[in-house]
């Protein structure tokens, strides 16, 4: 069998039902190729040199040191969740309600655009120290962190991309009778329905590192602290142990919300496996 050929055919079996065709990707293969190539590498360093577990540790280390603090991290795990789960909710919500509200209403941007393009240059690690003074020790100031990360990320994205609508499909609706409301329902939020896609998938990402800062400077549990904790005793089994954890989660997450969109704007071309510019210029 070689690779792209089918495992099973669609022709169905004399009074039989078709059989549901499973394809070895060839791209699928070739995206392996990197992390396999990796781990190989890993295990070699560990296994066949004499480089010290304190600064790469072996993955059998790593596992064992896993199985010690499963329940320690299936805690950690819940709480990082809940933070990064609720700040993305949250920050992506008034974000992206926000960047509407930006492009619908002049007023609103003369009045509340300012005011935002000022906090957006400032470091957010810089505001941890306040976060704790005003909101306390706990919860509370990681979610802040997270909201206020992905407002500002989103609300961006949304605007720019209110501006990047055609405005040859505005004015040929505004034409046609369309009022306002219209165009905004029918016309700009379509539009700009891709591109709020790569917005929040990389909102998602960014409230993972977000959340980590955050429980770094302010937090009793989670993933973030446990790192913090291990760090502090040189525990570099434990250190990599949570950084293929965060990994993990994020991709995973990035995916669910690819899967989600994808399914979501099927009308979209950016939805296609091979896309309009992938198209023209060859696949190869």
């Amino acid at each position: 069998m070689s690779v792209g050929q089918d495992i099973s055919s669609d022709t169905p079996p004399p009074g039989g039902t078709p059989r549901r065709t499973v394809r070895i990707s060839a791209r699928t293969l070739k995206t392996l190729v990197v992390p396999a190539v990796a781990a190989v590498i890993w295990v070699a360093l560990t296994e066949l040199t004499d480089i010290r577990e304190v600064f790469l540790p072996s993955p059998y280390r790593i596992w064992q040191v896993f199985w010690a603090i499963r329940d320690e991290l299936l805690t950690g795990f819940f709480i990082s969740m809940q933070m990064i789960l609720g700040g993305l909710l949250i920050g992506g919500s008034l974000g992206i309600t926000a960047g509407l509200l930006f492009g619908l209403s002049r007023q609103a941007r003369d009045f509340f655009e300012g005011p935002v393009d000022l906090i957006r240059p400032v470091p957010l690690f810089a505001l941890i120290p306040l976060f704790i003074l005003w909101f306390g020790i706990g919860k509370a100031p990681q979610i802040a962190l997270v909201s206020l990360g992905v407002f500002l990320l989103l609300s961006v994205v949304t605007i720019e991309a209110i501006r990047s609508v055609s405005p040859v499909y505005v004015r040929a609706s505004l034409t046609l009778g369309a009022t306002r409301r219209d165009v905004y329902r029918t016309i700009v939020v379509p539009a700009i329905t891709p591109h709020l896609i790569a917005g929040i998938r990389l909102a998602a990402a960014y409230s993972f590192g977000l959340d980590v800062a955050a429980e770094y400077s302010g937090s009793q549990t989670g993933l973030g602290y446990i790192m913090l904790i291990r760090g502090s005793y040189l525990d570099t089994p434990g250190v990599v142990l949570i950084v293929i954890i965060f990994g993990i989660l994020a991709i995973i997450f990035d995916q669910i919300v690819k899967g989600f969109f994808r399914h979501a704007t099927r009308w979209s071309p950016r939805t296609r496996p091979t896309g309009i510019v992938s198209d023209m210029l060859g696949r190869s």
